[in-house]
């Protein structure tokens, strides 16, 4: 059986409904994953902080890039 509290986890949205929020919802990542500074010595989030930023690389236009990506 699975329990309420799991279902805030899943993403029930079509995949047209995700893909038209695709870049915010991986720039709300991106950036929720720079900001757990505690967690930067992790591999796993290393790793998928670089797998975000390759992808934002190829989506975004370079000025927008460059401006989500700048150290703070």
């Amino acid at each position: 059986m699975i329990k309420p509290e799991h279902l805030k986890d899943i993403d029930f949205r079509s995949r047209e409904e995700r893909q038209k929020h695709l870049i915010p919802d991986l720039k709300e990542w991106y950036e929720d994953l720079q900001g757990h500074q505690s967690l930067h010595f992790s591999p796993t989030v290393q790793a998928q902080i670089t797998m975000l930023s390759s992808i934002l690389w190829y989506l975004l236009p370079e000025k927008d890039y460059k401006k989500l990506t700048q150290l703070k």
